[in-house]
């Protein structure tokens, strides 16, 4: 009985450690995704210091998905999502990004509101086998003096050159 508890607690120690080595890849290729997005949009002038990137479990399976703002400007930003397949980031689709915040969502998924000069659109954005799903949730127009609806939590964001979410153990 000791020995097969011995060996129990044996492997788990080893599957520990095999997890952490895993952890430490996936880190790497979200890193990599980020140079190379910033590397992508920098031209010389300030654009490219304005792209952030947020980590955020779309689908509640355990790995944060690497949520990553695109483009050159408002009329162009998208959002690039990846996840970790076989310990590599692999892109899986994406959503619209200009004028645009992404809320948590309990129940799963995440909110991609727009605002923008009174107007208000919320989708709501899931992981669904392999694919990113958009569903309508709501439009708004806005009155001067209100404050636009906030449909959940503002899920936190880093610049796209500052590592600190993917080195603080967010996967």
């Amino acid at each position: 009985m000791i020995r097969c508890i011995l060996l129990f607690l044996t492997a788990l120690v080893l599957c520990l450690g095999c997890t952490a080595t895993a952890a430490q890849l996936s880190y790497d290729g979200y890193k990599q995704v980020l140079l190379d997005v910033y590397e992508e949009f920098d031209d010389g002038s300030a654009g490219a210091e304005y792209l952030w990137y947020s980590l955020y479990d779309i689908d509640g399976d355990g790995v944060q998905e690497l949520i990553v703002l695109a483009g050159t400007c408002e009329a162009d930003y998208v959002r690039r999502i990846y996840t970790i397949v076989d310990d590599e980031a692999r892109y899986v689709g994406e959503t619209f990004g200009g004028h645009s915040t992404i809320y948590a969502c309990p129940d799963g998924g995440f909110y991609n509101m727009m605002a923008h000069m009174g107007y208000q659109e919320i989708y709501k954005v899931t992981y669904v086998d392999g694919a990113i799903v958009e569903e309508f949730v709501l439009c708004l127009e806005i009155a001067e003096e209100e404050e636009y609806y906030t449909p959940g939590e503002l899920i936190e964001h880093a610049d796209i050159t500052d590592f600190s979410l993917v080195e603080e153990g967010a996967i």
